[in-house]
């Protein structure tokens, strides 16, 4: 069977073309007794000129892969998140919310005001750096472990939580699982 469109040539119980997609119209075979008629063939309208190569909408091609190739399709999923990179995340916006807090508390003070601001600077990135953490999927691309030193370094206001969160925050970005997942993430 020919198709009325690209003229591919295709088996006998096709439906519809598989390059262009245009419909098949089945040949049905002369009734019995009937004879053909005889004389000139007249042409109502001429085909169409092949002007270049029609590409084959997605789905077909999908199709004609699967047909003709007999290779399945794959589909990767993304991989669950690690549940340290929850930890981390959570602990962030812990420590986030307390720095806050101490950075406002550290600044009424004329002396301390220099480390207040600093307390009060990482309260937001840490804020920042968890929503990027408890989305799904995270829109962090890489491990902030300079976040986790600022958090180390935070000891200097006497923050002994934020020194706490930014040591296990650099041992849970260490984790196979977490830097593969992360890698994941970067490609995305």
């Amino acid at each position: 069977m020919l198709c009325p469109r690209c003229q591919s040539q295709h088996v006998a119980q096709a439906r519809f073309c598989v390059v262009c997609g245009a419909a098949l119209l089945p040949v049905a075979p002369p009734p019995s007794g009937v004879e053909p008629a005889v004389g000139p063939t007249v042409r109502l309208s001429a085909p169409p000129e092949p002007s270049a190569p029609q590409t084959p909408p997605l789905v077909q091609q999908i199709y004609i892969q699967q047909i003709y190739t007999q290779q399945p399709v794959v589909v990767m999923s993304p991989p669950e998140k690690p549940g340290y990179i929850q930890a981390i995340g959570v602990m962030c916006l812990i420590d986030g919310i307390l720095n806050l807090g101490w950075g406002v508390g550290l600044i009424s003070t004329i002396c301390f005001a220099p480390l207040g601001l600093y307390a009060f600077a990482l309260g937001i990135f840490e804020i920042v750096h968890s929503t990027k953490l408890l989305s799904n999927p995270i829109t962090a691309k890489e491990p902030n472990k300079v976040l986790a030193w600022m958090q180390i370094a935070n000891v200097l206001t006497g923050d002994i939580i934020s020194l706490t969160i930014g040591i296990l925050s650099l041992v849970f970005y260490n984790d196979p699982k977490v830097q593969r997942y992360f890698e994941y993430a970067a490609r995305q």
